[in-house]
């Protein structure tokens, strides 16, 4: 390669170092992946929580379906959401969303293990719901601030809204970035 010539501060440059194709060592593609992303899910991924519900709704009895020993008056439906546990007793934020409604809520640990839940309080407005399992020493999610966030900071949501349904404990991961600051949604 020959050096490149600045015309306009009249000097020469060196040539830039050659490009060399092949893959790279393992420990450098390794090193490579590891970022406050990853480092991120490592660190919550094991409080993470699926929250299971239950709803009973009354229904009118449709007397055709009555007289042949249809139903009962009652429909069930099951729904299911993501939460995390925020002190190693068993409390888990979710949303209020995940348990509007629900007659019964349960939560389901990594492992498959499955609790039943006592809703503590809920604030609809922010979509904020708590929860208490009878549990101990469970892995805590590490809380931060919003005081500080900056625009164009990463923001990274991790949760399990399928639960088991895919046959796979791992939560999911997506990421964006804070878009504002300071705004009154009220």
């Amino acid at each position: 390669a020959t050096p490149d010539t600045s015309e306009a501060q009249g000097r020469t440059l060196p040539a830039a170092p050659p490009v060399v194709a092949g893959p790279l060592p393992a420990q450098s593609i390794a090193a490579s992946r590891r970022t406050a992303i990853t480092t991120a899910v490592e660190r919550v991924a094991p409080a993470v929580v699926t929250v299971q519900t239950e709803t009973v709704e009354r229904v009118p009895i449709d007397y055709f379906e009555y007289f042949s020993g249809g139903r009962s008056g009652e429909r069930r439906s099951a729904g299911i959401g993501s939460g995390f546990i925020v002190r190693a007793d068993g409390v888990i934020v979710t949303n209020a969303h995940v348990i509007g409604g629900a007659t019964k809520v349960s939560v389901a640990m990594r492992d498959g293990t499955t609790y039943n839940a006592t809703v503590v309080g809920v604030d609809e407005a922010n979509d904020l719901a708590v929860v208490k399992i009878a549990a101990k020493q469970l892995p805590v999610t590490p809380l931060g601030t919003s005081s500080d966030l900056v625009v164009g900071e990463w923001t990274i949501a991790i949760g399990n809204p399928f639960g088991f349904v895919l046959g796979n404990n791992e939560p999911s991961v997506s990421v964006g970035v804070v878009s504002a600051v300071g705004r009154n949604l009220a």
